[in-house]
């Protein structure tokens, strides 16, 4: 398929894409790095317990927003949204 942007336009979409998943990574990465302890005291919970309760992750939740600095997903109903598609805030 021919685009019919030009060489330069397609070389300005490529980069501005490139800048926006490299900042995306840059942000992924940062949150797992703050929320390390939280993942490794979850996962020995988890051994624990064998299985969580949506009770048992509402700490956990909570840790992670600390942490992390406002994930746009901090709630499942705000994850299913996302999921398909309609990012609309939690009511």
């Amino acid at each position: 398929m021919q685009s019919e942007a030009s060489d330069e336009t397609n070389a300005k979409i490529d980069n501005s894409i490139r800048k926006l998943v490299d900042q995306a990574f840059d942000r992924a990465i940062s949150i797992l790095q703050a929320c390390a302890a939280v993942h490794r005291e979850s996962a020995q919970q988890l051994l624990e317990k064998e299985t969580f309760s949506e009770e048992d992750l509402a700490p956990i939740r909570v840790a992670v927003r600390k942490r992390a600095g406002n994930p746009v997903a901090a709630t499942p109903a705000a994850a299913a949204r996302i999921v398909v598609g309609a990012q609309q805030p939690d009511s």
